[in-house]
Parts: structure tokens; C-alpha cells; sequence
């Protein structure tokens, strides 16, 4: 019985600290990467000048370019920033 618990505690020792340090360092992550919805966001590759403009409360993407290709390049841009984290 003693060796039961002797291992139980060992366990919870090391346990512990590991699911601590996930459950903060996935909030650190989630704070550092989440969605950049306001400002202005230039990429070097881009293909036209697009714009992105979200909605308040839902955060749908609206996206206008003045091409087609800019339009696309946008919405690729928008969908990565919402599916990534």
C-alpha cells in the first residue's frame, strides 16, 4: 500500500508541473500569434493593393482588391489568420 502512494506522489510531482507549464505556454502562444484585426499589414509579395476589413462583434473577413489576384492573395491571408490559431 505504502509503495501505491509513494508512486502516486511521484507522479503527481512530475505531472503537475508539466501540465502547468502547457496550459501557460499555450497561452502565451495564443497571446503572441492571435489575429491581428486592426492596423495595416503590408506583405512583400503581394500581388495589388487589397484590403481586409472585419466585422465587430464576428470577426467575418470582408475582403476588396483592386484585382483579382490581390482579391484571392487576401482571402488566402485572411483564412490562414483564422485557421492557423
Amino acid at each position: 500500500m505504502y509503495f501505491i502512494l509513494m508512486i502516486k506522489s511521484i507522479l503527481l510531482t512530475i505531472i503537475k508541473p508539466i501540465v502547468m507549464f502547457l496550459f501557460i505556454g499555450s497561452k502565451i502562444l495564443w497571446w503572441v500569434y492571435k489575429t491581428k484585426v486592426e492596423g495595416v499589414v503590408e506583405l512583400a509579395n503581394a500581388p495589388g493593393i487589397a484590403t481586409i476589413t472585419r466585422e465587430e462583434g464576428t470577426e467575418i473577413a470582408h475582403i476588396q482588391g483592386d484585382s483579382i489576384d490581390s482579391a484571392f492573395f487576401a482571402q488566402g491571408y485572411a483564412h490562414a489568420q483564422t485557421r492557423l490559431w
